[in-house]
């Protein structure tokens, strides 16, 4: 069985990239907690798995509302479009991703 976390070790944030890595692929909390036993053998509740989701997208959220600079000398933009659920129906999502090169090279 794979060895997480060794004797001493307080980072455990392996853990917390797979968790929101399952998140980010829409798992429910109690999904991911049944997937990290199966796979780890260990359990971890929904209120840590809460936990470990909230202080990520706090990060996230700061970081979304950094200020844009003014210029930017290269935009790179893609989309990658996914099937959802929606109200009973599927339908199409596109999921946008920009990558802006500024010129502070």
């Amino acid at each position: 069985m794979p060895k997480l976390v060794t004797k001493r070790q307080n980072d455990v944030s392996e853990i917390e990239l797979k968790v929101m890595s399952m998140y980010a692929k829409v798992m429910s909390n109690r999904i991911i907690s049944v997937i990290l036993k199966d796979i780890y053998g260990f359990e971890k509740s929904h209120e840590t798995i809460s936990r470990i989701i909230d202080r990520v997208k706090r990060h996230f959220t700061m970081w979304q509302s950094k200020p844009h600079k003014p210029v930017y000398a290269f935009v790179y933009v893609d989309v990658m479009v996914t099937k959802a659920k929606n109200n009973g129906r599927v339908v199409n999502k596109a999921a946008y991703t920009l990558i802006g090169i500024d010129t502070e090279w």
